[in-house]
């Protein structure tokens, strides 16, 4: 399958190329995501509050299967439409799944302090915060019992990348909490924010959860070159999410890119005071809802030259996977990665029209960038 977007789209280009991408996807590995939806919900519990929190969970079919496609991408490429996956290659998968996706979407809501609306099938179904606990918890265990069955000769494997991700995406939820409505980090090192390893540019964690794992079931080496990039796809997402999310994240207390640009640029300025009023209202009870405050300094935020400079970001970390890509484009991992980054892109050409516009502005060289 060629994704290679042009230099950007439309809103109403980027939708018709999403649906079309994710549809042939969706055909091909429909065998592999019925059998694991049946190999999870085979999963027995004790009482009836965990059987209704997990049903409810795997019936989220579309953020499983949006989930899933890193890892077959990898394992299975896009194309082989006759072939399925091994029983290991299911079973590794059905394992990743319940670490990250079951454990860690529906927790994160309680941790950041906003859910998307009950009927986006994409999301995770909200669990009152004490199941939501208990059912993360019960998952990342059952991953962990079920690896030496599930995973076979991978099993070690898949321990160690869910520990490490998972356990640092676990670590960053919680570290949002205590960072919501805090000046101190509208304010911080913006540099550290791009770079650092532990910044919340680094919170979604299942892209290389899948591609990782995808990887070695292919007995694939990953170089340190291609770790490099799937962290900054990670970063990539992350950002496009906070430019999509903008006002929610402003009601949240979340210091966001475009945020902290806009902060940074001005520190006591107009968006900066407007911010600092608002979350020292909303900071005693934690009301993550949007309003008509929240929705007008999130409008400054877009007006602002800030805005532009996170798009820059988000087209610059494109260009910076392209890079790499380019490389070697027949290997497994670079061919899902160039799916995957012209998935997001179009993505952010679907949040932000404006995309278009100042795609061609920014430097081909990502050297500006200085990421690790």
């Amino acid at each position: 399958m060629e994704t290679m977007l042009p230099q950007a789209l439309t809103p109403l280009e980027a939708t018709a190329f999403d649906e079309a991408v994710l549809g042939r996807l969706r055909k091909t590995y429909a065998p592999d995501l019925e059998a694991v939806i049946e190999r999870l919900k085979s999963l027995s519990f004790h009482y009836e509050v965990f059987e209704v929190a997990h049903r409810r969970q795997v019936e989220r079919r579309e953020l499983l299967f949006r989930h899933a496609v890193p890892y077959l991408l990898v394992v299975r490429g896009a194309e082989r439409e006759t072939e399925e996956s091994s029983e290991e290659d299911r079973g590794c998968l059905a394992t990743l799944l319940l670490a990250h996706t079951l454990a860690l979407t529906q927790l994160d809501y309680h941790m950041d302090g906003a859910a998307p609306p009950s009927d986006k099938t994409t999301a995770a179904v909200w669990l009152e915060p004490a199941t939501a606990s208990a059912y993360a918890s019960r998952m990342m265990l059952e991953a962990m019992s079920v690896a030496d069955d599930w995973c076979g000769s991978s099993s070690s494997h898949v321990r160690s990348v869910i520990t490490e991700v998972s356990g640092f995406v676990l670590e960053r939820m919680l570290q949002d909490t205590v960072e919501r409505y805090d000046l101190r980090f509208l304010h911080g090192d913006n540099q550290i924010y791009l770079q650092s390893p532990t910044s919340r540019l680094m919170a979604s964690g299942y892209w290389e959860l899948m591609l990782r794992v995808g990887a070695h079931r292919h007995h694939l080496d990953v170089s340190a070159k291609d770790l490099v990039a799937i962290r900054r796809f990670r970063r990539l997402r992350q950002v496009v999410d906070e430019i999509a999310d903008l006002d929610e994240d402003v009601a949240a207390g979340l210091s966001t890119l475009p945020v902290r640009f806009a902060a940074a640029a001005e520190p006591h300025g107009e968006i900066a005071s407007l911010i600092a009023d608002e979350w020292s209202i909303r900071r005693p009870t934690g009301d993550a809802r949007t309003t008509a405050s929240t929705a007008r300094i999130a409008g400054k935020v877009r007006a602002s030259p800030a805005y532009a400079r996170a798009l820059a970001v988000a087209v610059g970390l494109v260009r910076s996977l392209d890079e790499h890509i380019a490389q070697d484009q027949s290997l497994p991992l670079n061919r899902a990665l160039r799916i995957l980054t012209d998935l997001k892109l179009a993505w952010l050409c679907e949040v932000e029209p404006a995309t278009k516009v100042l795609m061609p502005a920014v430097p081909a060289s990502t050297s500006w960038l200085y990421e690790r």
